[in-house]
């Protein structure tokens, strides 16, 4: 293999050098290649002197008067290692960049078919509790309510909104106050609650407190809307 690409495509003449000479030019090649490119088939080693010889690759194939050499070998080499590591590095950030954007197409698909479940589910309990006046409400959840009002399933008044807000505030507070009574209930959170009350009584509302708000904001929008 070694002395068919340096005659195709180095400027050696190995003709005009010993057979003993070439024999052991060969020999020490391919130990060269064993110990320091293993990693290449016979193919890539091909295509390294191919890829030389078209310019694709800023390797030396002149001969030093005429011979051919180790680091001749090695300079090819060693430039086709690099030229196809790079082309795999590409090729595997375009890989990654498309399955990122196959992740984000996948999420909102589910997104979407998840969103499409809950009008769904809100249809059918309204159209349930129009029939028989049964509402199943532990099928209403927080997360609900803006999913149901972004389909524009809403119908309330800003005012009414308000109103229901204000609802779900007195809802939560009383809660909390029968949450913290709980004989059960560990002592972080036992504590946890006590510190939301006195925030709440000192004028100041935590993240947490807004939180449980808004998703018993979100359940009594749902439930009003299909009781309405």
């Amino acid at each position: 293999m070694i002395h068919t690409v340096v005659v195709l495509y180095t400027s050696a003449n190995l003709d005009k050098q010993e057979r003993t000479t070439i024999d052991i030019l060969i020999s020490e090649g391919s130990n060269f290649i064993i110990k320091h490119f293993a990693m290449l088939s016979v193919a890539e080693i091909k295509q390294a002197f191919e890829l030389s010889a078209a310019g694709k690759i800023d390797a030396n194939l002149s001969a030093y008067h005429g011979k051919f050499t180790i680091q001749m070998l090695g300079d090819v080499l060693q430039k086709y290692w690099s030229f196809r590591m790079n082309v795999v590095a590409r090729y595997e950030s375009k890989v990654d960049i498309l399955q990122k954007q196959q992740r984000r197409i996948d999420a909102d698909e589910r997104n979407e078919r998840a969103k499409q479940e809950v009008v769904d589910l809100f249809k059918k309990l309204k159209d349930t509790y129009q029939q028989t006046g049964d509402l199943d409400e532990t099928q209403v959840k927080g997360f609900h309510g803006k999913i149901i009002s972004d389909a524009g399933l809403i119908t309330f008044s800003k005012q009414e909104r308000l109103q229901i807000y204000a609802e779900a505030k007195i809802n939560v507070l009383k809660q909390i106050k029968t949450d913290v009574q709980d004989v059960n209930l560990k002592p972080t959170e036992r504590r946890s609650l006590k510190s939301m009350l006195s925030d709440i009584s000192g004028g100041q509302q935590s993240e947490d407190f807004k939180s449980k708000i808004n998703a018993e904001y979100s359940v009594l929008l749902i439930i009003k809307e299909i009781i309405k």
